[in-house]
């Protein structure tokens, strides 16, 4: 087991391996990884927006940012255009694969919501920063 160190960009409240805490971005908050070096770190939003977590190795020069929406935004920063968006496929809740947008969507909507979306990705540190949540429990400091 290793101890790492976690803060947050904007202090907020999470499940870290089924214990609460409050983290902060100057206050780093000690935790022991399980013995394959793993933790779990589950938290709530009410939004769009995820807090970015990192975690520091005590000890090493090791630091990791854990942004929630990464994966997300990548998606979004690929489409450019109503063709782009067309191609874009999600999994559904049966595990199988299908388009975002329906084929029967005209190419003018297509590339309308595409631009929407270039916009929404350009804003997104403006308008989707996370909210600090009130804590639900007690949490370890």
């Amino acid at each position: 087991m290793t101890q790492i160190m976690l803060t947050s960009e904007v202090a907020y409240y999470v499940y870290v391996d089924n214990t609460y805490y409050a983290l902060e971005p100057s206050n780093p908050v000690p935790v022991e990884t399980d013995e394959s070096g793993a933790i779990t770190i589950v938290q709530e939003t009410t939004t769009l927006a995820g807090v970015k977590i990192t975690a520091c190795v005590t000890g090493r020069a090791l630091e990791v940012s854990v942004d929630p929406l990464s994966k997300a935004t990548t998606k979004l920063l690929s489409i450019k255009t109503g063709d782009d968006l067309a191609n874009v496929t999600v999994t559904g809740d049966d595990g199988f694969q299908k388009p975002l947008v329906p084929s029967g969507v005209d190419a003018d909507t297509r590339n309308a919501a595409a631009q929407a979306l270039v916009q929404l990705v350009q804003l997104k540190q403006i308008f989707l920063r996370p909210l600090r949540l009130e804590p639900t429990h007690s949490p370890v400091r």
